[in-house]
């Protein structure tokens, strides 16, 4: 796969006008977590202490940063290729139908992404790994569902730290 380099894409402007542009590797993590919140009736947090801290909320998707691991190194032109492992945590929270409600929102997940594997060109390719069943809930609890999502972003970045 040919990997292009490309400077920050995500910017913010704080209230004095200044703009700041994201690393590469937040650029990836934000266009991720941007993508998601577009789900219908889904919320999305970032990296949140708990992902089951809001009782209300029947559909839950929480991302984690993850791990950029160390980056291949092309000499010429000077980038640095970055394969992120980042995760998804994926919370189904209903008394009717749970195994569909959550087998919905993992299709309604899959096919964001397969839509839209660059991140709107945040990154060269992102791909999911295959759910693997958790247990957020605890003892006796009923009506949730959950699991983790591993994600690989591919990406590149002009220096190791953006």
């Amino acid at each position: 796969m040919a990997l292009r380099l490309r400077q920050p894409r995500f910017a913010q402007v704080n209230a004095a006008g200044a703009v700041r542009f994201y690393s590469a590797r937040e650029t990836a993590l934000a266009a991720l977590t941007t993508l998601l919140k577009s789900l219908n009736g889904v919320v999305v947090v970032r990296n949140p202490t708990d992902p089951l801290a809001q009782p209300a909320v029947q559909r839950l998707v929480a991302v984690f940063d993850g791990v950029a691991g160390d980056p291949e190194t092309v000499l010429s032109p000077l980038s640095y290729n970055y394969t992120h492992a980042a995760e998804l945590v994926v919370v189904a929270r209903t008394d009717v139908d749970l195994d569909g409600q959550f087998d919905s929102l993992l299709q309604a997940i899959d096919a964001k992404l397969a839509a839209n594997r660059s991140l709107s060109g945040a990154v060269d390719y992102a791909i999911t790994g295959a759910p693997q069943q958790t247990d957020l809930n605890g003892e006796g609890a009923t009506g949730i569902k959950s699991a983790r999502i591993p994600i690989t972003l591919y990406y590149n970045s002009l220096t190791p730290l953006t």
